[in-house]
């Protein structure tokens, strides 16, 4: 999960922070909640589902456990040698408990579930929702760790080519299949019987399909994107002579212009009617560009978006592969808008522009892998 969120915060501009076992305690995974724009989240989901487990009760209080909302699940056990040897000790939270740990809101934010049965009930998502989260995606049953992780890479990728949660879903399911991809060889009909694992979401837009309906295919009509921070550099790779495709610069846009610097040749950009400033077009030369602009936001404001552009052979090549590239704030010129200046660096080390703190942050939390609970299910 660690590669998705560097993925995400490439994409986005923002920070990525990672917390593994007992790093990952309540207060860490409230705080995460209350400022990032994407917290993904890969633990055991526990019976009867909508909770999973972490790994320290650091945190955790008896009021937590009233209702049954914390509870103490006991050892879990993994395989050396052919033998059951203790690994950790697991407390299993619901979204209550989440909840009740926040100070405020989550920034209308997207979460991520990589946890067994997170979806079989409401007692995640719900409280999630009510606390400011403008997505929650997770699954109906127990989610193999392959399956898990192929549909999850897919739809974010599909968000980190600008697309809505709905769309990202959708090219999820075309590409690795409606239902968790172990099973792709099962019909609907026996994959419901069997109880495998089918994705769902939540959302202002979709609502939870109640418990015991969540074995069934859903169209997701969510229309929420990844923000975009336009105070760091964005730095994009095309591949030459293939089309762009309508890659996302920005969100939240009323109209856009070049302030500064250029596009590569054979590559535009345009507001869209939802908002978004895209890139679009063929590059037809090799070679690195640098641009600022200057945009209008849908609430009036203004920012300035650095966005360095390298067109190459391939689109896995990295920006001047034997000299770390990076894009430096110079000064403020007169109209207020950023003047930009592309730097080499002679000694190998990368220069980062400071990152502020607030709602692009990305962190993520562990899952863990490979994993038996005693005389449970496994993973």
């Amino acid at each position: 999960m660690e590669d998705f969120g560097k993925k995400l915060a490439e994409y986005t501009g923002g920070e990525l922070k990672t917390y593994k076992g007992t790093e990952a305690t309540i207060d860490r995974l409230a705080d995460a909640l209350e400022t990032c724009a994407v917290v993904l989240i890969g633990s055991h989901g526990i019976d009867p589902g909508g909770r999973f487990g972490l790994t320290t009760d650091a945190g955790l209080t008896t009021d937590d456990s009233s209702g049954g909302h914390a509870k103490d699940e006991g050892d879990f056990y993994k395989k050396v040698d052919g033998k059951d040897v203790l690994d950790y000790h697991l407390w299993s939270i619901d979204g209550t408990v989440i909840a009740s740990h926040m100070t405020k809101d989550a920034p209308n934010s997207l979460v991520i579930l990589k946890c067994c049965m997170s979806m079989k009930n409401d007692r995640l998502c719900a409280p999630l929702r009510g606390k400011g989260v403008a997505v929650v995606y997770g699954y109906s049953e127990s989610i193999s760790n392959g399956g898990g992780e192929t549909q999850q890479a897919s739809f974010i990728q599909a968000l980190c080519e600008g697309n809505t949660v709905a769309q990202a879903i959708s090219a999820m399911k075309q590409e690795t299949g409606r239902w968790d991809p172990m099973y792709l060889n099962y019909t609907l009909a026996v994959a419901q019987e069997s109880e495998v694992a089918f994705p769902i979401v939540v959302s202002e837009e979709d609502a939870y399909p109640g418990a015991g309906n969540v074995n069934k295919e859903q169209t997701v009509k969510s229309g929420w994107l990844l923000p975009i921070r336009t105070d760091v550099p964005q730095k994009i790779v095309l591949t030459l002579n293939a089309s762009v495709g309508g890659k996302v610069i920005a969100i939240n846009c009323k109209s856009a212009k070049i302030a500064a610097g250029g596009l590569p040749q054979g590559v535009s950009f345009h507001v869209g009617g939802d908002g978004t400033l895209r890139l679009s077009g063929t590059p037809t030369k090799k070679g690195y560009t640098a641009a600022t602009f200057h945009i209008v936001t849908t609430h009036n404001g203004t920012v300035s978006k650095p966005v360095g552009v390298m067109v190459a052979d391939t689109a896995h090549a990295t920006i001047l592969p034997t000299q770390e590239t990076f894009l430096t704030a110079e000064k403020h010129d007169s109209l207020g808008t950023r003047s930009w200046l592309n730097h080499v660096s002679r000694r190998g080390r990368r220069a980062e522009p400071a990152r502020g703190e607030g709602q692009n942050r990305i962190r993520l939390y562990p899952h863990a892998e490979n994993h038996r609970p005693s005389g449970g299910h496994q993973e």
